[in-house]
């Protein structure tokens, strides 16, 4: 992203009237990222071995399944564990050579399928009755499609996940008609400073979102470590984080207290919808995987439908300042019951981390005075 605001600010604006430049650089814009990451990801598997054990088929059985359009579909293979060379062509041969009767004919006994593709085989080899792929196919019905498709576009996870996008969007709709105007207006340098301040907010709330997830984690008593336990643990305060900071922002914007300044600050907020979206497409592959259609095409309906909310305001021309008021008043209700929300899930979640574990202290007890009952038994006997 860095790489892009740098090209886009020194190159590609500058020599667009030039094709030649202009498409080599846009080009370059995506190559150079993917050959980057290309090259990390070889230097990585080389350098560090995976720590985790894959539990694969002795027999090298594939399962695989989908949900479309109210059906199931379900496949199992287990392929041949005989490698026979030009296995296909083979069986194709001999096929024709017993359907047009060539075995009659002296002069096509060359083409029997023992000596087909010039080595020797016999007839088990070659046969799709014996020793060939083991597949199975089950489809059935579920429900109708019309029920498929209600489902699948109400699903909990997706509506969850797409509410957070709107509320998200809507406590920086303000900011970003607001940046804009400041940005057709200032000077480069300024520009400049603000497009790295919009990195510099994703990343201000990538480390909030962590720094949250261990207090919360370590506040409901759960033992975990690692960043991405991290981060799904803090996706839970996201709302009173992403709140507390559009509040802020928008408490100066609106009257006015840091005048010009306030438009160094509008890129942190606006990097909570950022950081989310980037997170989104990060965890989306684990989310409704058992469907054909994809977690993102689901969740691009509800993206559209925030996009003709937004172009409804554009086309009534909304007033920058009653939007970001609407922000203030917005936030102001609910960083508190964010707060509050948040508090309660931490205590509940402690509360039955605690019974748990004194369920397993009884346990282990009784288990342990059976132990002593048992002993003092076998030592009077």
């Amino acid at each position: 992203m860095a790489l892009k605001n740098i090209l886009n600010q020194y190159i590609i604006i500058p020599n667009a009237e030039d094709i030649s430049i202009f498409y080599s650089t846009l080009l370059g814009c995506y190559c150079i990222p993917i050959i980057l990451a290309l090259l990390v990801y070889i230097l990585f598997s080389k350098i560090f071995n995976s720590t985790i054990e894959k539990n694969e088929d002795p027999k090298g059985k594939k399962k695989s399944g989908c949900r479309f359009c109210g059906y199931v579909f379900y496949t199992e293979s287990e392929p041949n564990p005989e490698k026979i060379k030009c296995e296909w062509l083979r069986k194709g041969f001999r096929k024709c050579y017993v359907n047009c009767y060539c075995y009659n004919c002296c002069c096509l006994k060359c083409l029997a399928c023992k000596k087909c593709c010039g080595d020797e085989k016999n007839e088990v080899q070659l046969s799709d009755v014996k020793g060939r792929d083991k597949k199975i196919c089950i489809v059935y019905k579920v429900y109708g499609k019309f029920a498929w498709v209600c489902d699948l576009l109400t699903n909990r996870e997706l509506l969850g996940y797409s509410l957070l996008m709107f509320y998200l969007q809507l406590i920086n709709y303000g900011f970003r008609g607001s940046l804009s105007n400041y940005l057709s207006k200032c000077k480069d340098s300024e520009r400049n400073v603000i497009n790295i301040l919009s990195l510099v907010g994703i990343l201000f709330f990538y480390f909030i979102t962590v720094f949250t997830g261990c207090i919360c984690a370590k506040v409901s008593g759960i033992k975990i470590t690692g960043e991405s336990n991290y981060i799904g643990f803090g996706l839970v305060p996201i709302i009173f984080n992403s709140s507390l900071v559009s509040f802020i922002v928008s408490l100066l914007s609106h009257y006015d207290l840091i005048s010009d300044t306030v438009y160094y600050l509008i890129p942190f907020s606006i990097g909570s919808i950022e950081f989310y979206l980037i997170l989104l497409k990060l965890i989306s592959r684990v989310i409704l995987k058992t469907e054909l259609i994809s977690f993102d095409s689901l969740f691009s309906v509800y993206l559209t439908i925030w996009n003709l909310f937004s172009f409804i305001l554009d086309v009534f021309d909304a007033s920058i300042s009653g939007l970001i008021l609407t922000q203030f008043i917005i936030t102001v209700i609910v960083t508190p019951i964010s707060l509050i929300l948040v508090c309660c899930i931490c205590i509940c979640s402690r509360k039955n981390q605690n019974k748990s574990s004194s369920i397993e202290n009884s346990k282990e007890d009784v288990s342990l005075n059976k132990t002593k009952e048992n002993l003092i038994e076998e030592k009077e006997e």
